[in-house]
Parts: C-alpha cells; structure tokens; sequence
C-alpha cells in the first residue's frame, strides 16, 4: 500500500482558555475551559478537509491553532517537516510561511484605506518586493482569482461581497502557501455566488496542488468541495471518512442528525436539545445527552474511535451496528448545483 503523503498532522492537540471569574477562582474553580480536548486530524498535500459542527464547536479554534494564532497546551502540530508544542516555539514563523488563513467576514478582513492591489500583496511587504514587482504580483493573483487587473485600484466599498471573498483568496495565495485554514468561506453568499466560489477553490486545488482545511457548518458545501469529512462535537472529531462515505453511510448519531432534514443544509437548524457547557462536559459520550440510541453504556464509558472502512472511523460505542429505528439515514443532497458565472458582477 502507497504510504500517504501527508501535509499536515494534528496529534492530541488540547487547547484551553482563561475562564473562571475572580469569585470561581476564590471558591476553587477550574481556571480554564477546555475547548479542543486531544484532537487529532490528518490533511494529505493537495487535498480538502471539511470540518463540519455547529457554532461554538470548537471549529475555528482547530483552524486558528494550525495558525499558531490559539494557545496550544498539550499535543502538537506538524506542518511538512517542522514539529511545534506550543504558540511561542520558534518554529512558527517559517510554518506560517507555508499557510495563510482566510477569514469568514471577507469585507471586514480587507484594510478600506488600501487599494485591493495592496491588500493583496500585504503579506509580500515583509520580504521586501519592490513596489512595482508587488503591482504586477497583485494583478497576477487577481487574475487567478478570476477578477481584472483595474480591480488593483479598487477600494472595499466599490465591490460586491463575492469579489471580496475572491480577492481574500488572492490574498491567500501570495506567499504560494501548501496549506490555506477557510473559514466560513460562503458565508453570507447567494447560492450562484457559493457555487462560483466553491469551482474557484476545487481549481486552484488542482492547479496549485494546494490543501484546504475547510471550516463550515454547511452541508451542501462541505460536499462539494473536500475529499474528506471530519464531524465536530464539543472540539472533538466524532466521525471522519471520505466525503462521499461519510456523507452515504454516517456511522456516528450526530451525523446521521446532521444528515436528517433533505432541505436544510445548515448544521445549526438541525439538532434539536442544548449543547453541554465546555465547562460541564457530560461523563461517558458528551452526545449522549442529544442522541436518539443512547443507553446506560453511554453515559459509564467514553466511546472507543471505531474503524468502520479502511479509513472511515467514528467514535461511538454503536458505530457500524446503529438502529435503523430512531435514527434517520436521509441521504442528503445540495439544494443547488453551482453556476457557472461572471464574477465582476457578483
């Protein structure tokens, strides 16, 4: 069997927070709310990962800890060669050198006082191009983009939403990084927009031979684009596989929730019941509490991660022998193919 070339590793990565109040402290509170508890996460070069949860389930988090922009506590990153444990190691310069993150408010991560052109060779500054070189870079990465090179002279307020989340790729691309964290990238887009953008990213894949970490909590997305899926609960990984896989034969109740309704494809309109408080994580499986088949098991024991295909797992006490009663196998479908487009006129 070919040995996988991968890009990026995540082993057993924990990252926690300052939480507690000056009162908590006083009467013995924990001090620090642990939002990715021993993650671990696999990304081969040139290929996409979508990390699906709802909101506050620690996805940006993962993201922002690749970036060295989250404080990391125990476990580590490992970006080619390089190995870092923790946000000061001296590694992290040149590991971010080979990234670049993209944020989810495009139009709020673009500077209004400079020129798109500048904006897009921000990151080229530090290596010290020539003011004229930089130019010609940024009509280059325009163009990439799919946008002409007057967009160089243009400020924020003068485009659309969909260019900026265009030129935030361009952006992206300056440094040729090997691995791009997008956040929420269609974001508050049209449908015809979503499906302009998503074409875009599957090309420069292809083109760039690039990897993507996906960070979304729509469902018609995340199956467009990725080659493979990881399903987020409470900053843990419940389910990874490869997309088609995943999306076909979830093997974890919190999937197969997520999977349940053919039209909604936004992850937070889907689980019904509260989601546990990081600081008060329920014993045994933490989505036991919402999850149709959970038994006494459950609640007595942390799941195992189950190996339900040759790379398909799921941590569930269940997986690969759930009910067919309670639990809804729907397989769902994106409520609209992309369109091809003008993205001038986005």
């Amino acid at each position: 069997m070919t040995k996988k070339d991968n890009l990026l590793e995540i082993n057993d990565l924990e990252v926690r927070y300052p939480s507690a109040t000056l009162f908590e402290r006083i009467r013995g509170a924990d001090r620090f709310v642990t939002v990715l508890p021993n993650t671990s996460l696999t990304i081969e070069r040139g290929k996409t990962v979508g990390l699906i949860g709802e909101s506050g389930s620690g996805k940006t988090t993962l993201g922002r800890a690749v970036m060295g922009l989250a404080p990391i506590s125990a476990g580590q990153v490992r970006l080619d060669r390089d190995t870092v444990t923790s946000q000061t190691d001296k590694l992290w310069p040149g590991m971010r050198r080979k990234t670049a993150f993209m944020f989810q408010d495009a139009v709020a991560s673009l500077d209004p006082r400079m020129r798109l052109g500048q904006s897009v060779t921000e990151p080229l500054v530090v290596h010290h191009m020539l003011k004229g070189d930089r130019r010609e870079k940024a009509i280059e990465l325009l163009g990439l983009v799919g946008l002409s090179p007057d967009f160089a002279d243009r400020y924020p307020h003068e485009i659309s939403g969909g260019q900026a989340r265009r030129v935030t790729v361009a952006r992206a691309l300056a440094l040729e990084p090997e691995l791009v964290v997008a956040d929420e990238p269609t974001a508050g887009l049209d449908l015809s927009v979503q499906g302009e953008l998503l074409n875009l990213l599957n090309d420069l894949q292809r083109r760039l031979n690039v990897s993507f970490l996906l960070i979304t909590h729509n469902l018609a997305v995340a199956r467009h684009v990725t080659d493979r899926i990881a399903i987020m609960y409470l900053g843990r990984i419940v389910e990874e596989g490869p997309s088609e896989q995943v999306f076909h034969d979830p093997a974890h109740p919190y999937t197969r929730a997520l999977l349940a309704a053919k039209e909604t494809v936004d992850v937070d309109q889907l689980i019904s019941g509260e989601v546990p408080s990081l600081k008060q994580r329920p014993a045994g499986c933490e989505f036991r509490t919402r999850c149709p088949i959970a038994r006494a098991i459950c609640a007595d024991k942390p799941p195992p991660a189950r190996r339900i295909g040759r790379e398909h797992l799921a941590t569930c006490h269940f997986a690969g022998s759930l009910p067919q009663t309670g639990v809804h196998q729907t397989r769902h479908q994106p409520t609209s193919k992309p369109n091809e487009g003008n993205p001038e006129h986005e």
